[in-house]
Protein backbone atom coordinates (compact mmCIF):
# COMPACT_ATOMS: atom_id res chain seq x y z
CA UNK A 1 0.00 0.00 0.00
CA UNK A 2 2.95 2.19 1.03
CA UNK A 3 4.49 1.87 -2.20
CA UNK A 4 1.26 2.59 -4.34
CA UNK A 5 1.16 6.01 -2.23
CA UNK A 6 4.40 6.85 -3.19
CA UNK A 7 3.97 6.25 -6.56
CA UNK A 8 0.91 8.41 -6.45
CA UNK A 9 2.92 11.06 -5.01
CA UNK A 10 5.21 11.25 -7.37
CA UNK A 11 2.95 11.09 -10.35
CA UNK A 12 1.16 13.94 -9.04
CA UNK A 13 4.24 16.09 -8.40
CA UNK A 14 3.10 16.09 -4.77
CA UNK A 15 6.75 15.16 -3.29
CA UNK A 16 9.48 17.02 -1.42
CA UNK A 17 11.66 15.11 -4.03
CA UNK A 18 9.90 16.90 -7.14
CA UNK A 19 10.52 19.91 -5.41
CA UNK A 20 14.47 18.94 -5.01
CA UNK A 21 14.54 18.14 -8.91
CA UNK A 22 13.59 21.37 -9.85
CA UNK A 23 15.89 23.40 -7.54
CA UNK A 24 18.99 21.22 -7.62
CA UNK A 25 19.53 19.13 -10.65
CA UNK A 26 22.38 19.69 -12.53
CA UNK A 27 21.34 18.08 -16.40
CA UNK A 28 18.56 17.50 -18.06
CA UNK A 29 16.34 14.35 -16.81
CA UNK A 30 12.50 13.50 -16.14
CA UNK A 31 10.56 15.72 -13.83
CA UNK A 32 8.44 12.38 -12.67
CA UNK A 33 11.24 9.66 -13.59
CA UNK A 34 11.52 7.72 -16.56
CA UNK A 35 7.95 5.22 -15.40
CA UNK A 36 5.75 8.21 -16.74
CA UNK A 37 5.09 9.34 -20.27
CA UNK A 38 5.06 12.84 -20.74
CA UNK A 39 7.29 13.72 -17.81
CA UNK A 40 8.63 17.21 -18.01
CA UNK A 41 12.17 17.62 -17.95
CA UNK A 42 14.21 19.66 -15.21
CA UNK A 43 17.23 20.67 -14.84
CA UNK A 44 18.25 22.01 -18.21
CA UNK A 45 19.20 25.09 -16.99
CA UNK A 46 20.97 25.18 -13.36
CA UNK A 47 22.88 27.55 -11.92
CA UNK A 48 24.17 27.53 -8.55
CA UNK A 49 22.99 29.43 -6.39
CA UNK A 50 24.10 33.00 -4.97
CA UNK A 51 23.23 33.87 -1.51
CA UNK A 52 22.60 38.31 -1.01
CA UNK A 53 25.29 39.48 -0.33
CA UNK A 54 27.81 37.23 -1.37
CA UNK A 55 27.99 37.53 -5.06
CA UNK A 56 31.77 37.62 -6.62
CA UNK A 57 32.91 41.24 -6.77
CA UNK A 58 33.03 42.73 -10.37
CA UNK A 59 36.82 43.08 -11.30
Amino acid sequence: YARKVLIKHLQEGNSYGIWLKHTHAKFAQPELGPWLAGSATVGENWRPPTLTGWEPRAH
